[in-house]
C-alpha cells in the first residue's frame, strides 16, 4: 500500500472529461500510449471492413477511385507505424510526413535485411 493518494481521473491528461473507451481503442491500436494525432493514407478499398475493424467507425474516406481511397484517422503516432508496415503492401502512409518517412525508411531496411 501506498501513502500516496491517487489522483483523481479528472487531473489525469487526456481523461478531464472521462473515459471515451471506444475512441481510446480505436487510436491506441496495439496498446501503445501516448497522445494521437491526424494521419491520412492512401488505401486499398478491399480493406474498407478491416480499416472500420482497426479504426473503428471515426474515420474520413476522400479522393475514391475505383480501386483506392485516402483515409483520415485519429492515431497513435508509433501503432500507425506497426499498422503501416502491416499493411505496406495495401496502404501508404501520406501524412504527416515525418511518419512516411519512417514507414519508408523501416520498408527500405527490411529490404535489405530480408531481400525483395
Amino acid at each position: 500500500m501506498l501513502e500516496t493518494r491517487v489522483k483523481p481521473v479528472s487531473q489525469v491528461k487526456g481523461l478531464e472529461k472521462g473515459l471515451n473507451l471506444p475512441k481510446h481503442m480505436a487510436e491506441h491500436i496495439y496498446m501503445f500510449a501516448g497522445p494521437s494525432v491526424p494521419v491520412t493514407f492512401r488505401a486499398q478499398k478491399y480493406l474498407l471492413s478491416e480499416l472500420i475493424d482497426w479504426f473503428g467507425t471515426d474515420l474520413k474516406f476522400t479522393d475514391e477511385t475505383e480501386d483506392t481511397v485516402t483515409v483520415r484517422v485519429t492515431v497513435n503516432l508509433e501503432a500507425m507505424r506497426k499498422w503501416a508496415l502491416q499493411y505496406a503492401l495495401h496502404v501508404k502512409v501520406e501524412t504527416p510526413q515525418e511518419l512516411a518517412g519512417l514507414v519508408k525508411e523501416d520498408l527500405r531496411k527490411a529490404r535489405e535485411q530480408y531481400g525483395s
